[in-house]
């Protein structure tokens, strides 16, 4: 089942809200997640969505890449910051 790519979009927007800070081009990923991702995008699961990104950065478009590494370097420097 393929789903269009504003589905994918919105997953990765939350996904990103949901499991890491924003990411800066959230739907730089969009077709990246549909072709790499396919199960884990029909299933909805946006935290299985970006993990799986993760698990394919060797195989994702470059400015999916760079938002993927962007996203942890954020997370990194959040969970460093004193709350």
């Amino acid at each position: 089942m393929k789903l269009p790519v504003t589905i994918v979009i919105a997953l990765l927007a939350g996904a990103a809200n949901a499991a890491m800070p924003t990411m800066p081009h959230s739907g730089a990923c969009a077709t990246d997640a549909a072709k790499l991702c396919p199960t884990e995008v029909a299933s909805k699961d946006k935290t299985a969505v970006a993990a799986c990104l993760k698990t394919n950065i060797a195989k994702v478009s470059p400015d999916c890449r760079e938002n993927l590494i962007a996203v942890a370097k954020a997370k990194a420097a959040e969970s460093a910051t004193p709350k």
